[in-house]
């Protein structure tokens, strides 16, 4: 009779006895990558997924990290972004502004640790392409429209009497005083910017005109009149009474008369009402009208 032995207790010894020598060795390393999948390490105790140190690695390659410890806070994580060539990932750029909603007219500010929008204030307000200066130093300013050559004076007086800065003419005395133009009867004064116009009011006080000529009438018989001669008197209106003025040396016999035969004209006349003819000597003639209005 054939006797058979089995070998299947002696195998499993064998394959535990492997077992056991393996695990003395060491762990079995497992493959995160290409044996695991769906990790989730929320409910571990730690993770710390990147390198640490004081001092960034000399070589690295495409996609690693790594933790600066020495680091100001929040500027600690660095990126491999080429071989070997290290970029900070955190606190390197500056954080996004604050939301620009409602926000029209006004300017960004820095404090320092934080972005704001701001609108002007202080001396000045409205919008930041309206502003309008209302203080110097804390002081109103007037809104009066300023004339040319004007100054800005501080009135203490002003503003209910709390002073304020506006505009004002400066005194040409030196004294430092104040000026003042009046019109007196028939006369008018008018302020043009920083200056005075004064004038004369010709509803009170008429205008007069002059008009002065040397004449030289020709010899004239008895009983006929020369000519007219003219002088020029600019502003008269023809038919406006006059007052003449006769030379002194007018000779005996001879009558003379004038108007305003034109506008700006004055013509004169010598009539002979002596028995023979007589020459006139050369001399001046004068003439004044007064212009009323």
């Amino acid at each position: 009779m054939k006797r058979f032995m089995s070998l299947r207790p002696a195998f499993c010894c064998l394959l535990l006895s492997v077992a056991i020598s393996r695990n003395a060795d060491g762990q079995t390393k497992v493959d995160l990558r290409e044996q695991a999948r769906n990790i989730d390490f929320t409910t571990a105790a730690a993770t710390r997924p990147v390198k640490t140190g004081t001092v960034l690695p000399a070589a690295c390659a495409i996609g690693e990290m790594y933790f600066l410890t020495n680091a100001a806070n929040g500027q600690n994580l660095y990126g491999c972004v080429a071989t070997n060539t290290w970029a900070q990932m955190s606190g390197s750029s500056p954080s996004s502004p604050p939301d620009i909603t409602g926000q029209n007219g006004k300017v960004l500010v820095v404090s320092g640790s934080a972005t704001a929008w701001l609108a002007p204030a202080g001396d000045i307000d409205g919008n930041i392409n309206t502003t309008v200066v209302r203080k110097l130093q804390g002081k109103t300013v007037s809104s009066v429209t300023p004339f040319n050559g004007q100054v800005l004076s501080w009135n203490a007086a002003a503003n209910s009497g709390l002073g304020q800065w506006e505009p004002a003419t400066v005194s040409g005395g030196g004294g430092g005083g104040s000026s003042t133009v009046s019109a007196g009867a028939g006369i008018t004064v008018t302020q043009v910017g920083s200056d005075y116009a004064v004038g004369l009011d010709t509803a009170v006080v008429p205008a007069a005109l002059f008009a002065s000529s040397t004449l030289d009438f020709p010899s004239i018989n008895s009983g006929t009149c020369a000519s007219p001669l003219t002088m020029n008197m600019p502003g008269a209106v023809a038919g406006s009474a006059l007052s003449p003025g006769w030379p002194a040396a007018l000779e005996a016999g001879l009558m003379p008369f004038m108007r305003v035969s034109a506008a700006g004209t004055v013509s004169v006349w010598v009539c002979n009402l002596f028995g023979t003819a007589v020459n006139p000597v050369s001399a001046t003639y004068t003439a004044v009208l007064v212009k009323g209005f």
